[in-house]
């Protein structure tokens, strides 16, 4: 972001430090925290967004695997059933 990019210049300052501003005025205190806090933020979205979307491309992946793996299940059991019946068929024909 670009905005955040301008506010980078005022957090690396060495007094721009919640307690020495504190000295100052409360609220550019507070002001200071969340200037500091969104730096942080912007930070760690720049790396959790990429995963994210890793996440997302792998849980779709392993949905179309799951149906597949659903769908190779159904026929196991129409042939495992298959079986069963012809075993049956076999016994009552002895």
């Amino acid at each position: 972001m670009q905005n955040v990019a301008c506010i980078r210049r005022y957090v690396v300052n060495p007094e721009f430090e919640p307690s020495l501003v504190k000295n100052a005025s409360k609220a550019c205190e507070g002001i200071c925290k969340w200037v500091r806090a969104l730096d942080i933020y912007d930070r760690v979205i720049k790396i959790v967004a990429p995963k994210k979307l890793k996440l997302a491309e792998a849980e779709a992946e392993l949905a179309v695997q799951m149906k597949k793996l659903n769908q190779k299940r159904a026929e196991l059991k129409t042939v495992r059933n298959d079986e069963l019946c012809d075993d049956d068929n076999n016994r009552f024909r002895q």
